[in-house]
C-alpha cells in the first residue's frame, strides 16, 4: 500500500500484480486543473462504466479501468470527447465529431492499440514499462473487455445501467 501509516489515505492500494485502487481525491486533484468538479468527475466515471468503490476511507477508482477509459476517450483520430460540465455539453451539441461517452465496441476491437498507448505513455513519462508490464496491462484490458462483451450479450448497458 502506498502512503504512510499515520492514518492518512494512502496514495494507492494494490491487490496483486495489477489491481490498484487510487483515491478519488487523487484524480480530483489532477482534473481540478482542468476545471472539473467532483460531480462532473463522478458523472464521467458513471457514464463510461468506471465503478467507484466506497470504503470507510472514501471513494476509490481502479487504476487500469480508468486508464483504459481515458485512453479510449483521447485516442488520436477519434471524435472530440466532451466532459460533463463542458460548455458544449451543456448546450447539448452532440455531433458525429463530438461524443460524451467512450465506445465499448471500439475499445473491444482496439484493445491492443489502447493498451499500447498506455504503455507508450509510461515510456514517454520515464516510467518502467517492460514487456511483462505491457503483457499484464493487456491481460487486464482483455479481461475487462470480455466482461463488457458478456454484459452486452446479456442485454445490459455497457455503462452498468439496467
Amino acid at each position: 500500500m502506498g502512503g504512510d501509516s499515520q492514518g492518512e489515505t494512502p496514495l494507492f492500494v494494490s491487490f496483486g500484480a495489477g489491481l490498484q485502487f487510487m483515491p478519488e481525491d487523487y484524480y480530483l486533484h489532477q482534473f481540478k486543473q482542468m476545471g472539473v468538479t467532483k460531480r462532473q468527475f463522478r458523472k464521467f466515471c458513471r457514464d463510461n462504466g468506471v465503478p467507484l468503490v466506497q470504503t470507510s476511507k472514501g471513494w476509490w477508482v481502479e487504476r487500469s479501468c480508468f486508464q483504459l477509459v481515458l485512453a479510449e476517450a483521447t485516442m488520436p483520430g477519434r471524435p472530440d470527447f466532451i466532459f460533463p460540465g463542458a460548455p458544449e455539453r451543456r448546450k447539448n451539441r452532440l455531433t458525429s465529431r463530438r461524443r460524451y461517452a467512450i465506445d465499448p465496441i471500439f475499445l473491444n476491437e482496439h484493445v491492443d492499440v489502447v493498451t499500447a498507448r498506455i504503455t507508450a505513455a509510461r515510456v514517454l513519462a520515464g516510467l518502467p514499462a517492460d514487456s511483462k508490464e505491457a503483457a499484464r496491462t493487456y491481460d487486464r484490458a482483455a479481461h475487462l473487455l470480455r466482461l463488457t462483451r458478456e454484459r452486452l450479450a446479456a442485454g445490459a448497458s455497457p455503462h452498468g445501467h439496467p
